[in-house]
């Protein structure tokens, strides 16, 4: 089978391309620029577009390219829209026109909210409140439309958030907060947040890729559940330190943090997001390869 992976220097797309070839499948690796030579696969150094030519062999195309980890405002809004949307609408055509028999395509979780009183599974209200996750959810919608009239089939994923060794994002804001030694506002913060490892995430693509019943949305998780204190804990142990959590009382700390324009952030370690990933567990047999205590240790021990 043969597979190709868009965004395949970056950092989901890289451990998709490593999986899938440590699983014997043949990989078509597309970046946007020479990155680098990628792990086990054939580069294709394009504009991030690959085009029907090089798609005709594919049995499958697992899209991972998109924006992500850049501060909101309105200057850079429109980029989301056109990276997220604009471009997998592009490279979605392509793959049409190429024969490719499934699209597998890396959404988020975020599109059900940046919180949510109730575990989230695919049937979960719809809640985009960000550039970001607004993205995402249109161009679901419009990749939901355009298979609906070819014969490629789509898989959906809806992630939490995604950590591992040397990840971007929120992961190592927490370290380097603790790196700092200083006293944290984190005491009273006992919501439950999913996250997912990335090696399992791309594990759950790969099954996506390749199983005839991947149809549709996949919430995706693999049991990393944590409150803010406890990863801080399991840093503080890594780190053979000890971080003094104080509670903040909850009204206060969201005045403060919407003056300072860091209200969603505050909502992201505060309230809770607790993914139910059950429909890929019971329809696709699928489980995580990597234990979640194992790798949120070694995530913490790259940034050491």
């Amino acid at each position: 089978m043969y597979i190709a992976v868009t965004g395949g220097s970056g950092f989901i797309g890289s451990h998709v391309v490593r999986h899938l070839s440590e699983s014997g499948y043949r990989v078509l690796g597309i970046t946007r620029g020479r990155a680098g030579p990628l792990q086990s696969a054939t580069a294709i150094y394009q504009d991030g577009i690959p085009t029907v030519d090089c798609l005709k062999d594919c049995d499958a195309l697992i899209h991972t390219a998109g924006l992500a980890h850049i501060r909101s405002n309105g200057a850079v809004d429109g980029r989301f829209d056109e990276v997220n949307y604009r471009l997998t609408m592009k490279i979605a055509e392509n793959a049409v026109a190429a024969g490719v028999k499934r699209f597998v395509f890396v959404s988020t979780i975020g599109v059900h909210g940046n919180w949510a009183a109730d575990v989230v599974d695919e049937q979960a209200p719809i809640r985009a409140e960000t550039p970001y996750s607004r993205s995402k959810w249109r161009a679901e919608c419009a990749l939901a439309e355009r298979f609906s009239r070819s014969v490629t089939a789509l898989s959906i994923v809806r992630p939490p958030m995604v950590y591992g060794e040397r990840c971007p994002g929120n992961f190592p804001r927490l370290i380097r907060l603790a790196k700092l030694h200083l006293p944290l506002p984190f005491g009273g913060l006992n919501s439950t947040r999913s996250f997912i490892h990335v090696s399992n995430l791309a594990s759950l693509l790969t099954a996506c890729a390749v199983n005839q019943k991947a149809n549709g949305v996949f919430i995706g998780g693999d049991g990393s559940n944590w409150t803010v204190k406890e990863l801080m804990r399991i840093i503080d142990d890594e780190m053979a330190t000890k971080t003094h959590l104080f509670p903040v009382p909850d009204l206060a700390a969201k005045i403060f943090m919407r003056v300072i324009g860091k209200r969603r952030e505050w909502e992201s370690l505060s309230r809770p997001l607790v993914a139910d990933w059950s429909r890929a567990r019971t329809e696709l047999a699928w489980s995580p390869g990597v234990n979640s205590v194992f790798a949120v240790k070694a995530a913490v021990r790259s940034f050491l």
